[in-house]
């Protein structure tokens, strides 16, 4: 399975088709600060899935990150899937309750 730039140590090997969608960790490598995020795996339409997301190069929507990978590139920075979940439900309470975890809600 082409996993693109993720890292799926964590995780494991898996079928994107298994799982609903990830939270994910984006770190930057120069000032170690991080990023947690969520993907869905798949696009769909009226709840059914229809076709794969652009998860394998996808690199965040967050309008804070997006400019430093643009400035910095891709390479200064690690992708590390976290967690698979199987539902929305699970993709979101989990993409909050790690933000909550780790503190990065707090300035």
């Amino acid at each position: 399975v082409d996993y693109g730039h993720w890292d799926v140590n964590l995780v494991g090997e898996f079928s994107p088709e298994d799982h609903f969608g990830f939270v994910y960790r984006i770190t930057n490598l120069k000032n170690d600060r991080s990023y947690i995020g969520c993907k869905h795996l798949m696009k769909y339409q009226k709840g059914k899935p229809i076709k794969a997301s652009e998860w394998r190069t996808y690199c965040s929507s967050s309008k804070y990150l997006k400019p430093e990978i643009d400035e910095l590139g891709k390479e200064n920075f690690s992708f590390t899937i976290i967690l698979l979940c199987d539902n929305k439900r699970n993709l979101y309470y989990n993409e909050m309750k790690i933000q909550v975890e780790l503190g990065v809600l707090t300035l």
